[in-house]
């Protein structure tokens, strides 16, 4: 697989995370060059794409699940996957006590990322982001309106959910490309 022409440069994809880009023609496993061609396909955001490249090149996936849980709260989905055999995954922010489980962080999302690659075609996936600033209830607080879907960003909840959910749908590039439900 070639890699981008422009992909010499470094990579942006939030305010404070740059990743160093690869050199010119990294070597992935067949698995790993087939999502990038499907995620190319698809039209999924370059950046993203270039992302899960330098992922799958400094941290190839060595094992492959059947299912990923995000924002697992207490893992019921991963454990039932697990006790019917399957190899599960969960990614939760009550796991751990620095950033790699935290969808907010660089890192987080990084570790999110991968472990979205590393589900298998046809596999499944659980997302559940945190949603109390999406609901009518909290409309006087989160400002959301058909004219405002951002809401009042100056709230730091609304914020961090908006980015909690803009980080769950470049995901499911991802999961698209590997018909991944």
């Amino acid at each position: 697989l070639d890699a981008p022409a422009d992909f010499d440069a470094a990579i942006v994809v939030s305010p404070g995370l740059q990743i160093d880009a690869a050199p010119s023609r990294p070597i992935l496993d067949a698995s790993s060059e087939a999502l990038i061609m499907r995620l190319q396909d698809l039209q999924a955001p370059a950046c993203f794409i270039k992302l899960v490249h330098r992922i799958l090149h400094v941290c190839p996936v060595e094992q492959r699940v059947t299912h990923a849980e995000y924002f697992a709260g207490v893992k019921e989905v991963t454990a039932a996957h697990r006790r019917a055999g399957h190899a599960a995954a969960s990614f939760e922010l009550l796991d751990g006590d620095d950033e790699t489980q935290n969808m907010l962080s660089n890192i987080g999302f990084v570790k999110a990322s991968r472990m979205s690659c590393s589900v298998i075609d046809g596999g499944a996936s659980t997302s559940a982001p945190v949603c109390s600033s999406f609901v009518f209830m909290n409309s006087g607080t989160a400002r959301r309106s058909c004219c405002v879907p951002l809401g009042d960003e100056t709230v730091p909840s609304v914020a961090a959910a908006n980015i909690m959910v803009a980080r769950v749908l470049l995901l499911r590039w991802i999961f698209m490309s590997r018909m991944i439900f």
